[in-house]
């Protein structure tokens, strides 16, 4: 993987993703973690997902992945107010239909924004059809 540091210090990956690619990693992804999340595993994994696949496509789009932690915050948030309330955010109650709404909106609005046809800052548009490999 690139990487490019700015004047600021900064180090930025240089990926991108174009929507076939995401959508075909994040099937592929949420298969296997509905598998292990039946099985028992906690299921803050798919915000990883969201986070391993969100952020290259949000590159690829022009914008930067720290967008999306307005829907994590958001979530935390949810979270935070649901305890303070007293009310259960275990699996099927309210709050945790309101918490895989969110990620499922943010899974769709990250998966169908159009990606830029020209270079970026974080690099060269990915080719076109579904590709993992740079």
């Amino acid at each position: 993987m690139a990487h490019t540091t700015h004047a600021d210090g900064e180090i930025m990956r240089k990926v991108r993703l174009n929507r076939a690619s995401y959508w075909t990693a994040m099937g592929a992804v949420l298969a296997v973690l509905f598998v292990l999340n039946s099985l028992g595993l906690p299921p803050g994994l798919m915000e990883l997902a969201l986070l391993a696949l969100g952020i290259p496509r949000l590159h690829d789009a022009g914008h930067s992945g720290w967008w999306l932690t307005g829907l994590f915050g958001g979530q935390a948030a949810m979270i935070g107010l649901a305890v303070y309330f007293g009310r259960e955010w275990r699996p099927g109650s309210e709050i945790a239909l309101l918490l895989a709404g969110t990620y499922w909106i943010a899974v769709i609005i990250v998966g169908t924004i159009p990606g830029q046809r020209r270079a970026n800052r974080w690099g060269a548009p990915p080719r076109a059809g579904i590709s993992l490999a740079r």
